[in-house]
């Protein structure tokens, strides 16, 4: 479902309820309520705490084919930085891990020690159209994000509440850097430090300004027919059971351990890794109406978090339809 239906669809629901009251909401505001009920509509499918039914994501068929569209499977070489821990750097558009497994030698004599970079700069979101342009540059290419290309509308303070403002801006600037970049650069966006974080496997710039240089070692040019599976522990308890003959990392058994942006698996004695081959789920593309920016879940799935959120809108107005509303999307979830 494009954007436009999305808010189509919505409106007939609100007005099912409230004939004015849809025409109170910016599409910049439906956009946010959107996003967010796709936010906890996937939080839902992924914890069977956060649900009612107290399911998870692979429990049932449905519960799978809801997030396919976000199902990933990457080979991500192994960073060694010392002899007892290794680990791989999650994707920028990793949300959820699911499963991963490691390409494992245990007697190597023929393997290359390999030295690899990326470029990493990070920047704070505009918040006003003054910051901009953004220019990127490298050797292979260049691209601008122009004042012209954030909508008017998403900069009418009188309109929108500033703390919204600035959430749409963000979420604006990153469907512009991810269409424009063609790929060649990553972004993420970090809620924590308010910060986005480009990378680059080759140098580039964002208005003069140089990437920083990172390197890394792999191990390469091992031939093996071992794989090895991983386990998922708790980073505080990971001395512990690494130290345990039962749970502690093994040929074909490597402990791991999560971190914000990593996956940091301990090593058994004498066994080094190649690949990884991770399983995790993406996090969906920003639903923007002024941008034409689509959420890449099924149309079955998008209905339902339409519904979503014309339940939720109706719990804001306080309408006698609240409690029909909410049974009807629990019959659905």
């Amino acid at each position: 479902m494009t954007t436009q239906e999305l808010h189509i669809e919505l409106d007939l629901l609100l007005q099912k309820v409230n004939s004015h009251w849809n025409q109170n909401l910016l599409p910049q505001e439906k956009d946010l309520f959107l996003n967010r009920e796709v936010t906890r509509f996937i939080k839902q499918r992924l914890n069977r705490l956060s649900n009612l039914k107290g399911i998870a994501l692979f429990d049932t068929i449905k519960r799978t084919i809801d997030l396919v569209p976000l199902l990933k499977t990457v080979s991500l070489p192994v960073i060694f930085d010392n002899n007892k821990e290794a680990r791989i750097m999650l994707p920028f558009d990793y949300l959820y891990y699911v499963s991963a497994g490691l390409t494992t030698c245990c007697v190597c004599t023929n393997k290359d020690i390999i030295t690899d970079t990326y470029y990493e700069l990070e920047f704070s979101p505009i918040k006003e159209r003054t910051s901009l342009p953004l220019v990127f540059r490298n050797g292979l290419f260049s691209f601008t994000i122009e004042q012209s290309d954030i909508p008017d509308d998403y900069l009418i303070e009188h309109q929108i509440p500033i703390y919204k403002n600035n959430i749409m801006l963000i979420n604006a600037l990153m469907i512009l850097l991810n269409k424009k970049n063609n790929t060649l650069i990553e972004f993420s966006y970090n809620n924590r430090t308010n910060k986005i974080i480009a990378r680059c496997s080759s140098s580039f710039s964002l208005n003069g300004e140089q990437a920083k240089l990172y390197s890394y070692k792999r191990y390469e040019n091992f031939t093996t027919d071992l794989t090895a599976t991983v386990r998922i522990e708790n980073e505080e308890f990971k001395t512990n059971a690494s130290n345990s003959y039962l749970s502690g990392s093994k040929d074909e058994s490597c402990l791991a351990y999560l971190r914000e942006d990593s996956v940091n698996f301990i090593l058994p004695k004498g066994v080094i890794y190649g690949v990884c081959y991770l399983t995790y789920i993406c996090k969906p593309s920003k639903i923007n109406l002024s941008l034409q920016s689509n959420c890449n879940l099924s149309d079955e799935t998008m209905e339902e978090i339409v519904a979503n959120t014309a339940q939720r809108l109706h719990g804001v107005i306080g309408t006698d339809n609240y409690e029909k509303y909410v049974k009807e999307n629990v019959l659905i979830e």
